[in-house]
């Protein structure tokens, strides 16, 4: 069971002080099973088959009940009380059959590789709620979904390599996919009649769409005395989207799209040196769902409507990297930093239209909005992370520094107005642990996280906000005793939040433990948890069209008793008699 709230303030393009609040209860159970089978054949010293097939079956349910309200500064707008359940079961069925061939040539090859997925899915959704308005009727709803997804995946590639020169290699690769997402969604109104159920189709859905890619490249490769390699790749890219919907409104459209997806790499490897740089360009695409191309009103939360856009059209990425790593095993220090910065061209974002009650929007009562997915310019981020590992106290001790930052332009549609969000995260964390004995180990760590976002729509909705942390971990095993001590100590301090959210807790966790028989080999242990009953889990979001706090009151103040029995040391002769034998 878990409880959580949230309150969101929106970006508006007026100073509106529209804000959301939910309280929301929700009790939830997952059952899953997986089978996994990995198989090799070694054919020979140049042919090999590989087989992965996996099975997975998952059940999952979830119980909400959920209380919410839209204000306009002191002004109540909205309210909202209902309770949900869902259940959903789902399987999957994949596998990769791959062949490869090492031609008597070195460096030249041939592999092919057929994959298959499908995953397939029957789930129930019941939603009863009741909803008030500013001056309108109340609102109530009493209605039950049943859907059906099937998402049958079929791909194969081929790929052969040959050596030009002694340091060169040449790739050629073509693959193709067909993807077959099939979603039927009915909804049924249980309160329009006296019937049972009566079709919503304004609610309903049944849509099919079938993506076809093609792709194909050309690479190279280069590597120049184990220090210096290069690789770079020229592909391109087909794509063929045909979607057929027949609720709730008919619907036949195809749309084709090309891209050319150029790739390079530069890898630099000293010998005799733990250093290494990697530097990497690349692009991607990225194929709207079925769940956005739908033109559907989902309406599981009635103030927060959303539907699907089947214009949407493939988006496109540009992603460039570098990374850097230094270790120096012989005096314990270690280095290790990223950097990247990636491009959207038209980014997948959204288009949120807000009633309030200097603004109004047909169709919506105040407070109330929904929200749509639209293709947008305007979208890169940067990232950095640096880490330094070095020893203290002729290296009894292990210090550490961390820093990272991320920096992200998000762009939106509010109102039909454009919002660039634009959100600066940096932070810095610094531990110490020690090896100081075989008695006592401790950990020690703290650090800060900053949040900062700006909105060119209305500054008005600008934020900050910043986090500290602090954790302690003690373990401590006195000489010839059977007993050990264990507890560890967190610590954050939120600054920034709405005031109705927790700005500061500590978590107390401690452990005693005996070991039982002559040999120590059984542990009894006793654990307490949350000692202090502080225990819970705070959240800031930024988003292009809001900033939202989420406080969820996770499991609180509970003990554990673990038996926990450790078998011998492994016969390393026995071992070494067995090798050789086979797989």
């Amino acid at each position: 069971e878990e409880e959580s709230k949230r309150l969101r303030a929106y970006i508006l393009p007026s100073d509106s002080g529209q804000t959301y609040r939910e309280v929301e209860r929700s009790l939830t159970q997952t059952y899953s099973h997986n089978l996994n089978l990995d198989l090799e054949w070694q054919i020979d010293s140049n042919h090999a088959i590989e087989f992965d097939p996996n099975f997975s079956f998952d059940r999952y349910s979830r119980i909400n009940n959920t209380a919410s309200q839209t204000r306009q500064s002191d002004q109540l707008l909205n309210s909202n009380v209902r309770q949900s359940s869902f259940m959903e079961d789902s399987w999957s069925l994949n596998g990769e059959l791959l062949y490869k061939y090492a031609f008597p040539k070195k460096g030249r090859t041939f592999s092919t590789s057929l994959e298959y997925d499908n995953e397939h899915s029957d789930a129930s959704e019941s939603l009863d709620a009741l909803g008030a308005f500013r001056n309108s009727e109340n609102d109530t709803i009493s209605q039950i979904t049943r859907s059906s997804g099937r998402s049958p995946v079929l791909s194969g590639e081929l790929v052969f390599t040959e050596p030009l020169g002694e340091k060169g290699l040449l790739e050629m690769r073509y693959e193709v996919e067909r993807d077959r997402q099939n979603d039927d969604r009915r909804t049924f109104d249980l309160a329009a009649s006296d019937a049972d159920e009566v079709l919503d189709s304004t609610l309903s859905n049944v849509f099919v769409s079938d993506v076809y890619t093609q792709e194909y490249s050309l690479g190279y490769q280069w590597e120049a005395e184990e220090t210096w390699s290069f690789s770079t790749r020229v592909g391109g890219q087909h794509v063929l989207i045909d979607n057929l919907q027949e609720l709730p409104n008919p619907l036949d459209q195809e749309r084709r799209y090309n891209a050319l997806l150029p790739y390079a790499a530069l890898f630099y490897e000293p010998e005799e040196t733990d250093f290494r740089l990697r530097l990497r360009y690349r692009t991607s695409t990225d194929v709207p769902s079925i769940g956005q191309l739908q033109e559907v009103i989902f309406n599981t939360n009635p103030l927060l409507l959303s539907t699907g856009n089947p214009d949407l059209e493939m988006s496109y990425t540009h992603d460039i990297s570098l990374r850097i790593i230094g270790n120096d095993p012989r005096n314990s220090n270690g280095f290790f930093s990223y950097a990247a910065v990636s491009s959207t061209e038209r980014f997948i974002g959204t288009s949120t239209r807000i009633a309030s009650s200097s603004d109004p929007v047909p169709g919506l009562q105040p407070g109330q909005q929904i929200t749509r997915p639209v293709n947008l310019d305007g979208n890169w981020a940067a990232r950095l992370f640096a880490y330094y590992g070095f020893p203290i106290w002729k290296g009894k001790l292990k210090g550490s520094a961390r820093m990272g930052l991320r920096y992200e332009e998000l762009p939106s549609l509010i109102n039909l107005e454009e919002n660039i969000a634009r959100t600066f995260s940096p932070g810095i964390s610094g531990g110490l642990a020690s090896n100081i004995s075989k008695a006592i180990d401790f950990n020690l760590s703290g650090g800060v996280n900053f949040g900062q976002i700006r909105n060119s729509l209305n500054d008005a909705a600008d934020n900050d906000f910043r986090t500290w942390n602090g954790t302690a971990n003690i373990k401590y095993r006195p000489e010839n005793s059977r007993f050990t001590f264990e507890t560890d100590l967190t610590y954050i301090a939120n600054f920034g939040l709405s005031d109705d959210f927790s700005q500061q807790f500590t978590v107390l966790n401690a452990g005693i433990g005996y070991k039982l028989l002559k040999s120590k080999r059984l542990e009894a242990k006793l654990w307490m948890f949350d000692i202090l009953g502080q225990n819970t889990n705070v959240n800031r979001n930024f988003t292009s069209t809001y900033t939202e706090d989420i406080e969820q009151l996770v499991l609180s103040r509970y003990t554990m008793f673990s038996l926990t029995y450790r078998f011998g040391k492994f016969d390393e002769k026995r071992g070494r008699s067995g090798r050789g034998r086979g797989r």
